[in-house]
């Protein structure tokens, strides 16, 4: 009756759960790193599950000032997609979470303005398909929840609960 507007959204597990081994399989298989798809993600171990990741894209950005329209701050993103697969509740939960700290750029280092296009998940073919028509555009945009829903549906067709 109501639609759920606040807190994780929740995808209902479909089938029987596999293993956490091959359920953390599939979803890395959704983080693909090749050529210019993903050139800055790193793939680490999560501390508190085990059997989750945590993806961590970092990058040097450049943001206009708010007071001058002229101005701009370079900062070092450092983007964190944190995937908790826990093999008792047989649920696994996305967050993401975004942290900014003002830096100097190394000579050499790519500066993006705007970051959205580094950030993807999905299948490859699909990915470089969506990095073809991006480079067309002039407006970008960016959502969590583009992010998180691939990870999500993948998750829950292997028979897990999906929180995201």
């Amino acid at each position: 009756m109501f639609k759920k507007m606040f807190g994780p959204k929740k995808m209902d597990a479909v089938g029987e759960p596999v293993e956490p081994k091959a359920l953390r399989e599939a979803l890395l298989a959704l983080l693909p790193s090749q050529g210019e798809v993903n050139k800055h993600l790193k793939i680490e171990t999560h501390d508190k599950f085990p059997e989750g990741f945590k993806a961590v894209w970092q990058m040097y950005i450049k943001e206009q000032d708010d007071e001058d329209s002229f101005k701009y701050h370079t900062s070092l993103l450092t983007h964190t997609l944190s995937a908790e697969i826990d093999p008792k509740e047989k649920s696994a939960r996305f967050k993401v979470s975004q942290n900014k700290k003002s830096a100097r750029v190394p000579e050499g280092e790519p500066v993006y303005d705007p970051w959205y296009g580094q950030v993807k998940a999905g299948p490859l073919e699909e990915l470089r398909a969506q990095m073809e028509a991006e480079a067309k555009k002039r407006s970008y945009s960016y959502s969590t929840r583009k992010l998180t829903e691939p990870l999500a549906a993948c998750a829950s067709g292997m028979g897990w609960d999906a929180y995201y």
